[in-house]
């Protein structure tokens, strides 16, 4: 019997794909065993159930204690079931045989009545292996909530000296009375008053003023009429608008544009009004860019606000300045005109 160089080496293959067929069978089965026995090692306790109590719409804020039985640290996360838990603080390590803390957000807005809903808590990287479920309970009063009809009021333009007016019903939920409750507004412009329906007491309607005391003036603030039991019943909306007045500035800001070194710099802008009484205009202050000035010009029914000068500065330098000026037709406004440039080669 002959055996020939390629059987030896065929022999020799296949008992080679043996041993390494074993071998790899054997380190994926540690491996296997090694992740098995690491999942089965980690272990985590929580309290299986978390009650609010009776609580009003809005957010509050709890603890959750997380016992870290594994001998090993691990970083606990959370994930609700609704989208309305929100996790306040980092994760962080908890060391091994060691308590630990989440403190977590629940938003109830959208809850009304009693409520169940589940909180799951794992370790990072484990989710499936660790997850405990946390039953977070309670109920939501929602009867006596303030509620306004729309989002936001807007005055839109409101000529200084005017008085802009803008009304919004409001109404308690389930009833209830609106007599009582008071209302607030963040700008001293605006005033607000409640008339209550007589017929149906938990209905009514707000009116606000808005009285511009100069301009251009924009307002951006809040109404809020508030259960002074129960904070937590109030409603807010938001207040919009802006003023404009019968002074006329052409133009609005002094743009300088491209300026060349050492070039001199003459422009103006002119002040009008639409009132019959005369116009008085005073320089309040000025922040001017380089060796600009400013001055005051009146003429028979306006008046010219010039700047002019020399400017010398190295070349793409910005140029921003103002003229603040104090304006009185009729009533008295503070106005800024900005003046911007830049400098060119």
């Amino acid at each position: 019997m002959t055996i020939t160089v390629g059987k030896i080496l065929g022999i020799v293959s296949i008992f080679i794909g043996i041993g390494l067929a074993v071998f790899l069978g054997i380190y994926s089965n540690s491996q296997s065993a090694s992740l098995q026995s690491l999942q089965e090692a980690v272990q985590i306790e929580v309290e299986q159930n978390l009650h609010f109590g009776t609580i009003y719409p809005g957010t509050i804020r709890k603890s959750l204690v997380i016992r870290n039985l594994s001998s090993h640290s691990i970083i606990p996360r959370i994930r609700s079931s609704c989208g309305c838990v929100r996790n306040l603080t980092a994760p962080s390590s908890i060391p091994q045989h060691s308590d630990g803390t989440i403190e977590f957000e629940l938003d109830t807005r959208q809850i009304s009545g009693q409520f169940s809903r589940d909180l799951l808590v794992y370790v990072e990287g484990m989710a499936e292996q660790t997850s405990k479920r946390v039953t977070l309970t309670g109920t939501v009063i929602t009867d006596g909530l303030l509620q306004f009809d729309t989002d936001f009021i807007d005055f839109g333009t409101v000529r200084c000296g005017d008085t802009g007016t803008a009304r919004i019903a409001v109404q308690r939920k389930n009833g209830g009375i609106l007599d009582g409750c008071p209302l607030s507004v963040t700008d001293p412009c605006i005033s607000a008053k409640l008339h209550v329906d007589p017929a149906q007491p938990s209905r009514g309607m707000v009116t606000l003023e808005y009285r511009p005391d100069r301009y251009p003036q924009a307002i951006h603030a809040q109404l809020t009429i508030s259960d002074p039991a129960h904070p937590a019943l109030s409603a807010n909306v938001l207040v919009v608008g802006n003023s404009e007045g019968d002074v006329h500035i052409q133009p609005k800001a002094i743009l300088l544009g491209r300026i060349t070194p050492h070039a001199e710099v003459d422009t103006s802008l002119v002040i009008t009004s639409d009132s019959q009484s005369d116009i008085l205009v005073n320089m309040v202050s000025a922040t001017l860019p380089l060796k600009l000035q400013a001055s005051l010009a009146k003429e028979e029914n306006s008046w010219i606000l010039r700047v002019h000068g020399t400017c010398k500065a190295p070349p793409d330098t910005a140029i921003k300045g103002y003229v603040q000026l104090a304006i009185t037709s009729g009533t008295h406004n503070d106005v800024i005109i900005p003046i911007m440039g830049i400098m060119g080669d």
